[in-house]
């Protein structure tokens, strides 16, 4: 017999506990709550229904990929946009959010042309877009405190490497990803790291074997690897602006990087000497490439204490008139994964520009949003 399931009840019920404490609850193994509790070798953080989730999409419906590269992603928005007479323009960088009457009005580019327009979508961060693209005044201080003051994910110290095959030994490999902690422990503090491998093998260690799942991602005879560890924006801050710190930050971080390779040569041996190609991303680079605050990579922070209310907040509806939040921000909680978020909320704002959604009015979907206005 097959019971129905009443997510929504469910989602009420359990939607604001802890995982921690059915975890602590059940088990008595610290490995192993963990791993059950994070997915990884970190301490449980999540509430019940985003870890179930997360379990869901890990051992069900799998994490998806965009067949062809997630450049398809872009090029198929692209020719659509082109193909509805619309204008893409490379390269321009909107320096202001233009509102009148309270409501938006256009946007103001770098070079200083103004395109007036009712509606804008940002895919810009979103405290970028609230506390520095908006016209001064348009927020209250009190909100914009606030926005300044939400939780975000932590950062990360990303290694990319193109490798030669025959010089490394990928065995460890039974699937797409590997996920190590080579000793027991916490990690060494960033701010207490050396450039050595010892000070990484606390980390828990990310190793993806991308041309193993996109063969098209390295020629014949090599294959794409990325390396990859949490690490605060807060330890690289020293570092931000230029100046004097500018080459010190450019050695430091291939030092850094150097010790991690050889720290995941470990359970990839030959893993150094096989290197052709390498490009180190901090938290710095994902803060001025990626344009998020603090470097942040996943969103929202998705420890329970920061987003204790039981179902998923939208935050695609700004507070101000006309203007829309899409991408990986425009929601409290990455209900569909990080690319399927970002996805849909393009289609959720463009359903409410279109009128087949109603602004501010609760909606039913898989992540049981609730719009905020």
């Amino acid at each position: 017999m097959i019971r129905s399931i009443d997510v929504r009840g469910v989602i009420k019920r359990r939607g604001n506990v802890p995982a921690r404490e059915h975890v602590d609850l059940h088990l008595h193994d610290q490995r192993l709550k963990d791993l059950l509790g994070s997915q990884g070798t970190s301490e449980t953080e999540m509430s019940v229904v985003l870890l179930a989730q997360m379990w869901r999409f890990m051992s069900k419906v799998g994490i998806w990929y965009t067949g062809g590269g997630i450049g398809e992603v872009p090029e198929l928005l692209a020719a659509r946009v082109r193909a509805l007479s619309g204008e893409i323009r490379l390269g321009e960088r909107v320096e202001r959010i233009l509102v009148q009457d309270g409501a938006a009005a256009g946007v103001e580019l770098a070079g200083g042309e103004r395109i007036g327009s009712p509606i804008i979508i940002s895919d810009a961060d979103y405290k970028e877009t609230i506390l520095k693209l908006l016209t001064p005044g348009t927020i209250p201080d009190p909100e914009k405190e606030a926005v300044s003051r939400m939780p975000l994910t932590s950062s990360a110290f990303t290694v990319f490497l193109g490798v030669k095959k025959k010089l490394v030994d990928l065995s460890a490999f039974r699937a797409d990803h590997l996920l190590v902690k080579l000793r027991e422990g916490k990690p060494v503090p960033w701010e207490q790291k050396r450039p050595h491998p010892d000070d990484f093998l606390q980390d828990e260690i990310w190793l993806s074997w991308w041309s193993r799942h996109d063969p098209t991602l390295a020629p014949p005879g090599c294959e794409a690897l990325m390396i990859k560890v949490t690490a605060p924006f807060e330890a690289f801050a020293p570092f931000y602006g230029g100046g004097h710190y500018h080459e010190i930050y450019y050695s430091m971080k291939e030092e850094m990087a150097d010790a991690l390779v050889e720290a995941a040569s470990k359970v990839v041996p030959g893993l150094p000497g096989a290197v052709v190609v390498r490009e180190v991303a901090t938290p710095i680079t994902y803060k001025d490439r990626g344009h998020r605050s603090e470097g942040s990579v996943a969103g929202w922070s998705w420890r329970f204490g920061d987003h204790p209310e039981p179902w998923t907040q939208s935050l695609a509806v700004t507070p101000v008139p006309g203007l829309f939040m899409v991408g990986l921000q425009a929601f409290t909680r990455l209900f569909y994964g990080g690319v399927g978020t970002a996805m849909y909320s393009g289609r959720y704002a463009a359903e409410m520009v279109v009128g087949k959604r109603l602004v501010g009015i609760a909606s039913e979907c898989p992540g049981r949003i609730i719009e905020q206005q």
